[in-house]
This record gives structure tokens, C-alpha cells and sequence, in this order.
């Protein structure tokens, strides 16, 4: 009798699944009721999950898009169509596909110099981490305004 070896080579970073803090939990489970998501997935084919203009990248970006949006209203003081305190208000979008660990995802960026936390000016990846629940800083170097703001690891 002889033994084979397998010729599988382990997946990168294949280890133990972090777990997501309890807050992200509770914030999934606000706004996925129970079943919701066993809906919103019944009769998908996997591309329609995972492939490029799937359920899991449109939510991501969704995400993203959101995250923009609450940092825009932090940094401006008042909320879509609210009253400007100044003479800094948005200035509209632009569609933009940028890469995350879950592949190709489309989103809407600020038309504007407002350097985001999530995107930096000009670049076409999201930070690393963002679809995992942190926003870490990938390219201090690169992204000035985000090295400033964010504190380090």
C-alpha cells in the first residue's frame, strides 16, 4: 500500500475566519431581518452571487458608496440637500469600478479634491481591509490627506 501525497496547494492566507466585532453583527442584523437574505439569494445561479455585477459585488459597493456618503456629511456639516454652513458643499459624482477583495465593484466617488478614507484621489483599489471592517492606511506615501487623518497601526 502507498501513500500519495497531495498536490493541493493550500490557499493563501487560509487560516481561522476572523470574526467580525459584535457591532458589525448587530448592524447586519438591522438591516437583514431574518430571512431576508435566504430570499434575496433563492434560485441565484453562483455567478449571479459572485461574479462581476453580482449580489455580493453591488452590495459591496452599495457599502462603499454609503461609507462616502457618511464621510461627505461629516466632513461638510449637514446632510443631502441640506443647508450648506459655507461655501463647501458636494459637488455631485462620478461612476467609478474599483478593485476589492471581492473582485470589480462599482461605485459613485465625490466629483471632487475631497480625499476619502476609503479611495484615494486617482487610485482604483480600495483599501485594504475596507470589505473586511477596518479601513487601514495601504500607501501613506501616496495619500497624504488619508495618512493625516487616519491613526497608525
Amino acid at each position: 500500500m502507498s501513500t500519495m501525497k497531495s498536490k493541493r496547494r493550500p490557499q493563501e492566507g487560509a487560516g481561522p475566519i476572523e470574526q467580525p466585532p459584535e457591532e458589525v453583527v448587530d448592524r447586519l442584523a438591522e438591516l437583514l431581518p431574518e430571512g431576508a437574505l435566504d430570499d434575496a439569494v433563492r434560485g441565484l445561479r453562483p455567478e449571479e452571487l459572485s461574479g462581476p455585477g453580482g449580489l455580493l459585488s453591488q452590495l459591496a459597493g452599495r457599502v462603499v458608496e454609503a461609507a462616502l456618503e457618511a464621510e461627505m456629511t461629516e466632513h461638510l456639516g449637514h446632510p443631502p440637500g441640506g443647508r450648506p454652513q459655507g461655501s463647501n458643499v458636494r459637488n455631485g459624482t462620478t461612476p467609478k469600478t474599483v478593485q476589492s477583495d471581492l473582485g470589480p465593484v462599482e461605485v459613485n466617488t465625490r466629483f471632487a479634491r475631497f480625499a476619502d478614507r476609503a479611495l484615494c484621489r486617482h487610485k482604483r483599489v480600495l483599501r485594504e481591509g475596507l470589505t473586511r471592517g477596518a479601513v487601514v492606511s495601504v500607501e501613506p506615501t501616496r495619500c497624504r490627506a488619508e495618512s493625516r487623518r487616519l491613526p497608525e497601526r
